[in-house]
């Protein structure tokens, strides 16, 4: 799934990039989730997409670790997230197993 995606059917990108210069003028910015379960599931997806809405203003990915932990990232996809790029972490309260995050 590229970024032309996020709004389904392969729509117009230009949506992707002007909608996080809407807040601009504010001080803010976008902040986009992957999700295993959601049309951007990987970290990779929500670089993607983060770049794209880059273009049009400030944005950054939100990290939650419930859809790390459920994912196919590894630490090592983590890892590579620029730290300037986060834009949100959600820690969630979860049983940790040593399989959950490795591909």
């Amino acid at each position: 799934m590229g970024a032309d995606g996020l709004h389904g059917g392969g729509t117009n990108s230009a949506h992707s990039t002007a909608a996080p210069s809407c807040f601009d003028g504010v001080g803010a910015g976008m902040a986009v989730e992957y999700t295993p379960l959601g049309a951007i599931p990987s970290i990779a997806d929500g670089m993607e997409a983060v770049r794209a809405a880059s273009r049009g203003g400030r944005a950054g990915l939100m990290i939650d670790s419930w859809h790390f932990g459920f994912s196919d990232n590894t630490w090592e996809d983590l890892a590579a997230v620029p730290v300037d790029d986060i834009a949100y972490l959600a820690v969630h309260p979860m049983r940790w197993s040593p399989s959950i995050g490795t591909a």
